[in-house]
Parts: C-alpha cells; structure tokens; sequence
C-alpha cells in the first residue's frame, strides 16, 4: 500500500492551515498597530515555532547537522530567532510604557 497520495494531501492540508494561521496573525498585528516589517517578523516568528516543534519531534536534536539546519532555516532577514525575539521584547516593552503613560489615572488625567 502506498502512504504518498495520503502524505501529500496532508501536507498541503497543513500548508493550507499554516496560511490561514499566518493571515490571521497578520490581522491581528495590524489591528494593534504593528508595522508592516513587525507584522512579517512576528509571522516569521510563528511560522519558525513550527518547525522547531516539527524538528525537534522528527530529527535527532543530538546531531550536530539538525541544529546547524534549524538555525539556518530559524532566521529572519539574515537574523537568528533569539535576536529577533529581543528586538520584538524590547518594542514590546516600549509600546507599553507609552501605553501606561496615557492612561488614565483616579483622578481623570492621564499620568
């Protein structure tokens, strides 16, 4: 019996559900103000997410090869993914602070 015909439309199932998820998040982001690099990047985020997950249920994390391919393929614009999670923290950081600053306080004004 041969498994391809059923392996492949599982793939492109799961393409299809990645492509939803990615429009979503899009979404999502430019709703709350992202820039148009941000919104890419935190989508370029989740989309690497999963294939660390599928990497690391699927190959040998023990071999050298493994790792020196996922971090090869876990980049954005050249960037290694724990940089690009600094840079996102720290803008995150930044848009909640100024969040915090307009708030309002008890009293009605904002601090």
């Amino acid at each position: 019996m041969n498994s391809a015909p059923h392996s492949e439309s599982r793939w492109e199932e799961l393409q299809d559900k990645l492509q939803r998820a990615l429009a979503e998040i899009a979404r999502a982001a430019q709703r709350i103000g992202l820039s148009e690099r941000e919104v890419d990047m935190v989508a370029a985020l989740f989309a690497n997410h999963l294939l660390m997950a599928r990497t690391s249920r699927l190959r040998d994390l023990s071999v050298d090869t493994t790792i020196r391919e996922f971090a090869r393929a876990a980049a954005y614009e050249g960037r290694q993914i724990p940089e690009t999670l600094r840079e996102m923290d720290a803008r995150l950081k930044s848009t909640l602070d100024a969040l915090s600053q307009q708030r309002p306080t008890a009293e009605g004004r904002q601090r």
